[in-house]
């Protein structure tokens, strides 16, 4: 994934926390993979891919002071534990995510976990849970897209210790997972509010926002950067359920080419990012035309078919087909 920035947090049975941010300058790029995505050494919760980044952040870890927390963000009730935390203003930019991780402590199993808008706490955002079997926690990852380039939420979570052997078994399911890590939609944001309203009244489906707030809990703001975001295709008209899968798997495979974009060579890179960009304002537009998709992700798939062996192709091959497959017959 190319991340703009990415906030790590790591937190101890004895109610501290370690808090880490690193966002790289204009010209660099800061790509980052899940814990679970590769089998390699790593400090923490995200591989990266850049060494230079690996030294960073283990430097970074260990240079900050653990913060002792007060009992209105941190208490045990027997065997449970209840963690909650705040921030606002993360940076966000078109095509560059941002992450926010927070790493439990050592083998603690989460029973609970809910990530919120602040000033609408109904409104739960998707979130990722992986077991980190290096580090022997639990980490807690939650993709921040932000329609104005900044992005707030807040997080309640609950969990138990238990001993190693339940713990290499533990897992962690509820309705708010998300798929791949990030949301189910890829273009959110990227719509004028007169467009995103017609999106939502074709589909029935609901259009998720994000917002924009100051860090609370560190007394910390981040500057603001372009916006970026999905489209999320709802498709509780039964009329319309057929566009919405097209559009669904076709948002995904974007976001898969867009978080894997790097690792293309070189010379195939801006035209990569050419056809991308091409099936996102093709997807902006009021009415997508399949053909035209189906062109540009065929294009993408010639470009990606050489490269055996590899491990963009992989991890692009299976989107892109279901993304083709998805838009068969459509016109």
């Amino acid at each position: 994934m190319d991340v703009r920035a990415v906030i790590i947090e790591q937190l101890e049975l004895n109610s501290t926390l370690r808090s880490f941010r690193m966002h790289p300058t204009r010209s660099e790029r800061l790509i980052v993979a899940f814990a679970d995505e590769y089998d390699e050494p790593r400090s923490g919760p995200f591989h990266f891919f850049d060494p230079r980044h690996e030294r960073a952040y283990g430097r970074g870890l260990a240079a900050c002071t653990e913060k002792k927390l007060g009992p209105t963000r941190f208490r045990r009730e027997g065997n449970r534990y209840h963690f909650s935390t705040c921030f606002d203003g993360i940076p966000t930019e078109s095509h560059r995510l941002s992450y926010y991780a927070l790493s439990l402590p050592p083998y603690a199993v989460p029973n609970s976990v809910r990530f919120f808008d602040p000033r609408q706490p109904e409104r739960e955002y998707s979130k990722s849970v992986t077991r980190d079997d290096q580090h022997k926690r639990f980490v807690l990852y939650l993709e921040c897209r932000s329609k104005s380039g900044a992005f707030g939420f807040c997080l309640e979570v609950e969990f138990s210790t238990v001993d190693p052997e339940a713990f290499s078994e533990a897992d962690y399911h509820d309705d708010k997972l998300a798929l791949y890590g990030g949301y189910a939609g890829a273009y959110q944001y990227q719509l004028e509010n007169e467009q995103e309203q017609r999106v939502q009244n074709f589909f029935d489906g609901p259009v998720v926002m994000g917002d924009q707030y100051v860090n609370r809990d560190q007394s910390s703001t981040f500057n603001n950067y372009a916006p970026v975001g999905a489209l999320q295709v709802g498709a509780n008209n039964v009329a319309n359920v057929s566009q919405a899968a097209n559009l669904t798997a076709v948002t995904n495979a974007v976001r898969v080419l867009r978080e894997h974009i790097a690792e293309f060579p070189e010379t195939d890179r801006d035209e990569v990012e050419q056809h991308v960009a091409s099936i996102e304002e093709e997807l902006s537009s009021a009415a997508p035309r399949a053909s035209r998709l189906k062109t540009w992700l065929t294009s993408v798939q010639r470009i990606a078919a050489p490269l055996a062996g590899s491990g963009v192709k992989a991890v692009t091959e299976a989107a892109v087909s279901s993304a083709i497959k998805s838009l068969m017959g459509a016109p």
